[in-house]
């Protein structure tokens, strides 16, 4: 690392000191000089250093979500340098940065990292397999809590973060989230408050990649407890948001410090009687719950299952004309229109989960569309289409410049990765029959009758996250060894 970047990783590994212990520290590892440097990368204030940090912490996590089966930190780091400074930065990283970063992160396990994916899949027990204790569940759910729990101090904060994960972490699993605060740059002091408030702004809800799975963890453990009003409150907050009502309201109170603002349960439970009694948002809650049901391969196969069981109840309906009860016939005709409701329920949820995945397909293409079209970019597609007309550069390197930027762009915004079965074009291999089937396509059948194919890649397959979609194809070779 040059002078520049070991200055941005000193400032990463002090996150969470005071500007004393900072300036000691800085003395002790630079010159007077590196000062003025320290001001050009703008990370003279502790208020810039900790923006630094924070805005690399969750894009960095994002990163692990998102390519979740790639294990070499090495080209994680990349990934996360690429999408840094493609977001025109002022402050570009190198890959090494980058790589310590995930080290400092404490995500370089493969454990912590699965136990993360799972908090934000909104499974705590599936967390709780590759991390036991509460530490990692209450840091996020402090970061959590700071972005949406309108708080006037810290404690507020912790008393909340402690009541839930006291939900699902007992005896010495559990430790108390203030003995967190330190390490995540929150230390107890004065100005404690006003930092978590101004993380909240530089973040913000939108941006942790694990919200939405701990606010299913949330609402599910919360069931057939009794709530402190401050959760009550947060929870109350969240099913308005659901709903798509707006919680601007949040905010603005917190900010103009409205005095009739309490954590009062009763006014609150009041105030969710005369919302849910308005049609408009009952049907916007009903719409909120469908899109909760399971996935609609699951939903296919429950309304066959009820359809199914709907016909056998009109058929022994049938059967028993000749013998009519009252009683029996009241219990059928409860059972049939259970069974009705229930399919109609089921398709409601069907047509809604794929109006969803119709949705979050367009919002793909359209990510993809602007990696490679937009700003972000520099219009690279643009470039691309005019080299198609025949207007080239001058330089031929910027030509090829732009097919490696299409390529790493794809692959960010996609996760598209070339795939040979590692092996290069044109390099002459065997493979079993059983692997050539199962691994690749041909270009024509198979003549050899021997089990040990000779063949050479001659076009490259396709992954997408990892995930073989376009197998390489490959020419089977039947005198280039042979003859040799």
């Amino acid at each position: 690392m040059n002078n520049k970047e070991k200055l941005i990783d000193f400032c990463l590994k002090q996150y969470g000191s005071s500007q004393n212990q900072f300036l000691d520290q800085f003395k002790a590892n630079f010159s007077e000089e590196d000062i003025e440097t320290l001001r050009e990368v703008g990370l003279d204030e502790p208020a810039k250093r900790n923006n630094l940090y924070w805005k690399l912490q969750v894009l960095c996590e994002k990163s692990l979500l998102e390519h979740s089966d790639v294990v070499d930190d090495e080209y994680l780091a990349s990934l996360i340098q690429l999408e840094w400074n493609g977001q025109e930065q002022t402050l570009p990283l190198s890959v090494e940065i980058c790589r310590q970063l995930i080290q400092q992160l404490d995500m370089k396990f493969s454990n912590k990292r699965k136990a993360f994916e799972a908090i934000c899949r909104g499974d705590i027990v599936g967390s709780k397999i590759f991390q036991s204790n509460s530490k990692m569940f209450s840091e996020l759910l402090i970061r959590y809590f700071i972005c949406c729990l309108p708080f006037k101090h810290e404690r507020e904060v912790v008393e909340t973060v402690d009541e839930v994960t006291k939900w699902f972490f007992k005896g010495e699993q559990w430790e108390t989230s203030k003995k967190h605060l330190r390490s995540m740059g929150f230390p107890s002091s004065k100005n404690t408050t006003g930092r978590m408030k101004a993380y909240r702004r530089v973040v913000g809800l939108s941006g942790l990649c694990f919200a939405d799975g701990l606010k299913e963890i949330i609402s599910e453990g919360q069931e057939n407890k009794t709530l402190s009003p401050a959760l009550e409150e947060h929870i109350y907050y969240l099913n308005q948001k659901d709903d798509a009502i707006s919680v601007s309201v949040l905010n603005a109170e917190e900010e103009l410090g409205d005095p009739t603002f309490s954590h009062d349960s009763t006014a609150i439970r009041q105030n969710r009687l005369e919302i849910m009694s308005d049609p408009n948002v009952q049907v916007k809650v009903e719409m909120g719950r469908e899109t909760k049901n399971p996935a609609m391969s699951h939903m296919k196969e429950a309304i066959e299952h009820l359809v199914e069981s709907f016909h056998k109840l009109e058929i022994n309906e049938i059967d028993k004309v000749e013998s009519f009860d009252p009683l029996v016939e009241k219990e059928q005709e409860s059972k049939l229109k259970i069974a009705e409701e229930e399919i109609e329920r089921l398709t409601q949820a069907l047509e809604l989960e794929r109006i969803r995945a119709k949705q979050a397909e367009e919002k793909t293409l359209v990510h993809l569309l602007n990696s490679i079209g937009g700003s972000k970019s520099k219009y690279l597609l643009s470039d691309l289409f005019e080299e198609s007309k025949g207007i080239t550069p001058s330089n031929p390197n910027v030509s090829k410049g732009r097919l490696i930027n299409l390529f790493s762009n794809f692959n960010l915004a996609i996760g598209l990765e070339e795939y040979s079965y590692n092996r290069e074009v044109n390099e002459l291999f065997e493979v079993s029959r059983t692997d050539l089937v199962k691994h690749f396509e041909t270009t024509a059948p198979i003549q050899s009758e021997n089990n040990q194919i000779t063949v050479k890649i001659v076009k490259y397959g396709w992954m997408l996250n990892n995930i073989v979609v376009i197998p390489p194809l490959v020419m089977e070779v039947i005198s280039e060894i042979g003859e040799e």
